[in-house]
């Protein structure tokens, strides 16, 4: 029985793909697993979010990251983390850095957090008992910052 070689292709090319597909959930364990190597315990207990800002990306939404980071940056539960800056002259140009819960990746090392399919958009990470429960992509009409603006509105009444 001879088999079509197109055939075989298929199924090697479908197989690699589904190997590197990861689910939501194996996302979120790697990430987990890198942000406890990052930062300690009783940081990732503080947090509510993290959001990580890629400033090379779709414009609209790294323009509405930066609005919201100058609008939210107070927040001591919150930690930001810009990467994939091409220039950090111009990025200080558009935001004012609150040291204290902001990060700089110069050496663009929490790219790799944010899924391949997502790297040129703003990623929200929502934080529980300090870990990462859930991934929030803020895409031309998505809705990642609004939510965590909702958030802050219900927690304040």
């Amino acid at each position: 029985m001879k088999l079509d070689c197109s055939i075989i292709f298929a199924i090697i090319f479908t197989s690699a793909i589904s190997s590197c597909i990861k689910s939501p959930q194996e996302t979120l364990d790697d990430i987990n697993i890198r942000l406890k190597q990052d930062f300690t315990e009783s940081r990732l207990d503080s947090l509510s979010f993290i959001v990580i800002i890629p400033e090379e990306g779709c414009g609209g939404c790294i323009t509405i990251a930066e609005d919201f980071y100058n609008n939210f940056s107070s927040k001591d539960d919150i930690l930001f983390i810009f990467t994939n800056v091409l220039s950090v002259k111009t990025l200080l140009y558009k935001i004012t850095v609150n040291d204290h819960n902001t990060i700089i990746d110069r050496n663009n090392e929490y790219i790799s957090i944010i899924p391949t399919g997502k790297r040129i958009y703003p990623f929200i990470l929502a934080m529980r008992d300090g870990q990462a429960r859930a991934m929030i992509s803020q895409s031309p009409g998505g809705r990642g910052f609004m939510e965590v603006e909702q958030y802050y509105l219900k927690r304040d009444i």
